[in-house]
């Protein structure tokens, strides 16, 4: 469902179906919608030590509803490769600072 745009403005509270993170993760920083990655593995560490693993759809898309507090320390994995986001995240809204566009604030989320 609409890879690289922000699900949390359409999967938040009061939505039936809400989450507390989602995002997309795409082979390169500058990838079309259609080029998200499956079988990617997203680990999302929260402020309490909470460590939650999602694995990433056909599309490239991860979610979930499980209770996080933020800040977010995200690390994705494939095979051999293990990146971590340098920073941690205010939020688990990934793609509304992680996307194309205008309001970019961070290139996409990528694997290579």
């Amino acid at each position: 469902m609409l890879p690289g745009e922000n699900c949390l403005s359409c999967h938040s509270p009061p939505a039936i179906r809400s989450w507390t993170a989602a995002g997309t993760v795409f082979p390169s920083f500058d990838a079309s919608a259609e080029q998200g990655v499956r079988h990617v593995w997203v680990e999302l560490i929260d402020a309490d030590g909470k460590r939650v693993e999602l694995e990433t759809n056909g599309a490239g898309n991860f979610h979930t509803a499980e209770p996080l507090r933020p800040p977010l320390h995200p690390v994705l994995r494939r095979g051999d490769q293990r990146v971590q986001m340098p920073s941690s995240a205010p939020h688990g809204s990934c793609n509304a600072c992680h996307n194309l566009g205008p309001a970019a604030n961070a290139p996409r989320v990528f694997l290579l």
